[in-house]
């Protein structure tokens, strides 16, 4: 997993921390099977008002072809409102979506970023494997 954070120019007052997360799926090395779903679940706060999370699916950069197959499932990222301090997300469907039989096998990255009212972001780097 790779973490980091950074804060835009815009400050909220009162707004000293940058949003932070907490998932418990997917996991690190999570094994996805070609036709499953890609489950979201989290809970995302900050200290005065979360915006979104902007989800993204980073395909093998180096994509080695299984049985023939070189086409890497490259999804629109997916944009999820947020408001409050605190918010929860329970097995959402990434991508509204299975992923597709045809796609390529190999180690994928769901990147995860989370950005508050402010601007303030945190991102996290989830390293999957589709079979």
């Amino acid at each position: 997993m790779i973490s980091c954070a950074k804060s835009d120019e815009k400050n909220t007052p009162g707004d000293q921390e940058n949003p932070q997360m907490s998932i418990s799926a997917p996991i690190e090395k999570t094994v996805i099977y070609k036709g499953e779903e890609i489950l979201l679940t989290g809970t995302f706060t900050d200290d005065v008002d979360l915006k979104e999370l902007v989800i993204t699916l980073i395909s093998p950069s180096t994509a080695k072809s299984t049985f023939g197959i070189e086409n890497p499932w490259e999804p629109e990222s997916e944009i999820i409102e947020l408001s409050g301090m605190k918010q929860d997300i329970n097995a959402k469907v990434l991508f509204d979506e299975t992923v597709p039989v045809d796609c390529t096998s190999g180690a994928y990255i769901v990147s995860i970023l989370l950005k508050d009212a402010s601007g303030k972001e945190t991102i996290n780097n989830i390293e999957i494997e589709i079979i």
